[in-house]
């Protein structure tokens, strides 16, 4: 194997993986008020693919449009992530773990709305 490849994690290695990301996500949740937590839990890589596609949709009719493509390398290897990690089953719940990803974002972008 080439120092590229990269090998499939072993099943105690999956474990410690999760658990640290769980971790993570705890502390970062335990900053967020109540409501916070229950709506960051709902949104996924669509929710902020429609916001992002509301951004837009003002900024045509304003006639202020900016490059919010820059945004799109991101959201597509974000979501190929997230596909891998419920394919391969590395985590139990990638969904759970990658809405504290999407919901700050979709928080950030809707701020930029209003």
């Amino acid at each position: 194997m080439t120092e590229w490849q990269l090998s499939r994690p072993s099943a105690k290695g999956v474990g410690a993986n999760e658990d640290t990301f769980l971790s993570i996500q705890a502390e970062f949740s335990s900053r967020l008020s109540y409501k916070e937590r229950e709506e960051f839990k709902l949104i996924n890589i669509d929710n902020v693919r429609h916001t992002l596609l509301q951004i837009q949709d003002r900024q045509l009719k304003a006639r202020i449009m900016c490059n919010i493509k820059r945004v799109a390398p991101f959201l597509e290897a974000m979501g190929q992530y997230e596909r891998i990690l419920e394919v391969t089953g590395v985590f139990s719940n990638a969904s759970s773990i990658l809405s504290s990803v999407w919901g700050p974002m979709k928080f950030c972008l809707s701020v930029r709305l209003s």
